[in-house]
C-alpha cells in the first residue's frame, strides 16, 4: 500500500513484463498492462465467462434429456416435453419461462418440473454474477514491476557533507524534503479509512510525576506502527515487517534559563536547553525570534553502547515561547499566561521554559517469528529471507535511524500543526497541542517509510549530477534492487493464471459440444429433426371442431420414444 498523492512517471515501470504481485491472499503470478487495455481484456474475458456458463448450461440440458430418454424412453412421465426443453437448451431464461408454465398446469409431474424450474433459475443467476465475480481475480490491482534504471539512492560514500561544505549538505537535504512534504500530504488519507488504520498507534498523554525543581508533572506518549513486505510492495517476503515502538516523555528539568532583551521596540526571550541533562551540557536555544509561527527543533541521539542496535534516542525543543494567542491553553508545549504588552496585542502569550520531549525508539525487523534489527536483514539473522543485498542497502540507507526525527527536521516549520495555522506570531493556542503534534509526525513518519521504494523512483531527473546513485556500480545498477512494485492509476495488474484459465476451458467446452453434436445418439438426432422440423412447418390444427392432428415434429418425437420403450 502506497500513499503517494502523485503518479509515478511511465519510465518508472515496465508493462507487459511477468512478476509477482503481492496481495493480501499471497502473491499471484501477474502481468501489467496500461489501464486502457486493462478494460478492453477485462470485457473480453467477461464475455467468455458469460459464454462458459451458457455452454455448460447446454451441455447440462443435453446429457439431462438423453439420460431421460435412454433411462425412460415413451414411459417417461414428462417424455413429451422433452422437445420444448431440447429446444430451449440455448438460454436458461426460456426453460425457466417454460417450466413456470407448465408448473401452473394441472397433468404434470411437479417434481420434475421444479427441478428444472431450480436449475434454470440457478445457471441465469451464474450466468450474470459468475462475470462479476471473477473480474475480481482478472484485475487484481494497479502496479507493475519497478524499472531498474529508473530507481535513484543518494550515495554518501567519499562525499564531505560536514559544516565546512554546506553546498553539499543542502543538496542532499533537498533530495529528501519532496518526499517528507509527499507524506505530510497524504495523512489525510491515512486517517479517512474505515476504522482509521490498525497499524498504528498513538496513545493519550499519560501523567507522571512531577521532577524535582519543576512544578509540572511530566506527561509520558507510546506510539507504535508495523509495515509490512506488502505494504512495502516487495514481491517477495511479503510477511516481512517493521515494527516500530516509541515512547516520549516531557523534560523540563531539560529547561536551564530564560534571557530576555530589548532592543528598541522588540522584546526578545530566549529559553536555554542542556539536552539529556548531560554534566557536558549540549547547549540548545529556542527564541522568540526564531520564526513568527511556532517551531520545533528534531535531534537525533547517539546509539547507545549497550543494547540492542535496533533502540534509538531523539529528542525535540519546542520554540513557542512568547507567541501570542486569543485563547487560553493548559498543554505542556503551548501553556499560555497574561500578555502584559500592547493592549493591541491579543491577551495570552505562550509562558517560558516549556519542557523538552525526550523518545526512544525500537525498530525490529520479523520474518516468520525471527527478529533482527535493519543490520540483519539476510538469511543468517532471518532465516529463509533471501533479500538481495542491493535492496537491504536501500533500507539501510533511509531506516537506519529513526524516522520521525528525520522527517519532522526536513518539514521545518511545516512539522507542526499550530504553525499551519497561525498568522504572524498570533495562533490558536486552545487548539494545539504536543499529542496532535506528535500523533501527525507518526502518521507522517508511518507514510514516508511505507513509501520508501517508491520514492527511490520520484526523485527529479534534474537532481545534482555530483550526489552519485548509490544502486550503481561501475554505471550498471545492481542485480536485486528492482525486487518492488509501484502503484499507478494508469496501470491495470492482471492475472496470468486468469489470462490463461478462461480462453483454455473456453476452447475444451466447445470441443466437448462440437464431439456431442458429431456423435450419433439416436435420441438426440430424433430431437434436432423434431426441432428443425417445427421450424419449417406449422401446426397441424385440422378442421374447426376437429381433433388436432400430431405435428411432423411430434411424429418424430413419437417414434422415437417408442424405439427405446
Amino acid at each position: 500500500m502506497v500513499y503517494s498523492p502523485i503518479d509515478p512517471a511511465r519510465q518508472s515501470y515496465r508493462l507487459w513484463h511477468r512478476f509477482s504481485m503481492p496481495t493480501t491472499r499471497g502473491n499471484v503470478d501477474a502481468v501489467a498492462v496500461r489501464a486502457r487495455v486493462g478494460q478492453e481484456l477485462n470485457s473480453a474475458y467477461t464475455f467468455l465467462l458469460d459464454h462458459i456458463v451458457i455452454l455448460v448450461w447446454g451441455l447440462v440440458v443435453y446429457f439431462g434429456i438423453f439420460a431421460s430418454i435412454r433411462r425412460y424412453g415413451k414411459k417417461h412421465p414428462e417424455s413429451s416435453i422433452a422437445r420444448e426443453l431440447y429446444a430451449g437448451r440455448h438460454d436458461p431464461f426460456e426453460i425457466l419461462k417454460l417450466t413456470a408454465q407448465r408448473c401452473l398446469k394441472p397433468g404434470h409431474s411437479r417434481l420434475l418440473i421444479l427441478f428444472w424450474l431450480m436449475l434454470s433459475l440457478g445457471f441465469l443467476v451464474m450466468k450474470y454474477a459468475i462475470p462479476i465475480v471473477f473480474s475480481s481475480h482478472i484485475i487484481i490491482g494497479n502496479a507493475a514491476p519497478v524499472a531498474s534504471e529508473a530507481i535513484y539512492v543518494p550515495s554518501y560514500q567519499d562525499l564531505n557533507l560536514d559544516v565546512d561544505n554546506p553546498r553539499q549538505l543542502l543538496s542532499f537535504y533537498a533530495l529528501d524534503v519532496p518526499a517528507a512534504l509527499r507524506a505530510l500530504g497524504s495523512i489525510e488519507g491515512v486517517n479517512s479509512t474505515d476504522g482509521g488504520n490498525s497499524s498504528i498507534s498513538v496513545g493519550q498523554p499519560e501523567i507522571l510525576a512531577t521532577e524535582s525543581g519543576s512544578g509540572d508533572p511530566n506527561q509520558r506518549i507510546n506510539y507504535s506502527y508495523s509495515i509490512t513486505g506488502l505494504d512495502f510492495g516487495l514481491q517477495h517476503y511479503p510477511d516481512l515487517t517493521l515494527n516500530v515502538e516509541g515512547s516520549c516523555i516531557t523534560r523540563y528539568s531539560w529547561y536551564v534559563d530564560t534571557n530576555t532583551s530589548i532592543g528598541g521596540t522588540t522584546r526578545t526571550v530566549t529559553d536555554e536547553y542542556n539536552l539529556y541533562n548531560n554534566q557536558t551540557p549540549i547547549t540548545q536555544y529556542v527564541s522568540s525570534t526564531d520564526g513568527l509561527s511556532p517551531v520545533a527543533q528534531f535531534f537525533t541521539g547517539v546509539v547507545p553502547a549497550v543494547g540492542p542496535p535496533s533502540n534509538f534516542t531523539w529528542c525535540a525543543l519546542i520554540s513557542s515561547v512568547a507567541r501570542l494567542s486569543y485563547e487560553t491553553s493548559i498543554d505542556p508545549w503551548y501553556l499560555t499566561v497574561n500578555n502584559s504588552g500592547d493592549r493591541n496585542d491579543p491577551p495570552y502569550r505562550v509562558k517560558e521554559g516549556r519542557p523538552a520531549l525526550s523518545c526512544w525508539q525500537n525498530d525490529v525487523w520479523s520474518y516468520r517469528g525471527a527478529n533482527s534489527s535493519i543490520l540483519g536483514l539476510n538469511s543468517s539473522a532471518l532465516p529463509g529471507l533471501d533479500l538481495s543485498v542491493a535492496l537491504s542497502g536501500v533500507f539501510n540507507h533511509y531506516l537506519n535511524t529513526p524516522k520521525l526525527p528525520n522527517l519532522a527536521t526536513r518539514l521545518g516549520v511545516s512539522a507542526l500543526k499550530s504553525a499551519s495555522t497561525s498568522l504572524n506570531r498570533i495562533f490558536n493556542a486552545s487548539s494545539s497541542s504536543l499529542h496532535t503534534e506528535l500523533e501527525r509526525l507518526v502518521f507522517a513518519s508511518y507514510i514516508a517509510t511505507v513509501n520508501t521504494l517508491v520514492e527511490t523512483t520520484l526523485y527529479p531527473s534534474t537532481q545534482d549530477s555530483s550526489i552519485p546513485n548509490g544502486v550503481r556500480t561501475n554505471g550498471n545498477i545492481q542485480d536485486g534492487v528492482d525486487g518492488f512494485v509501484i502503484y499507478s492509476q494508469d496501470v491495470t495488474t492482471l492475472s496470468v493464471k486468469a489470462l490463461i484459465v478462461i480462453p483454455v476451458l473456453t476452447v475444451v467446452l466447445w470441443i466437448i459440444a462440437i464431439a456431442v453434436i458429431l456423435v450419433p445418439f439416436a435420441e438426440m438426432k430424433a430431437l434436432s429433426r423434431a426441432e428443425a422440423a417445427t421450424q419449417d412447418s406449422s401446426k397441424n390444427t385440422g378442421e374447426p371442431g376437429g381433433e388436432t392432428q400430431p405435428t411432423t415434429a411430434e411424429k418424430i418425437i413419437n417414434e422415437t420414444m417408442e424405439k427405446f420403450s
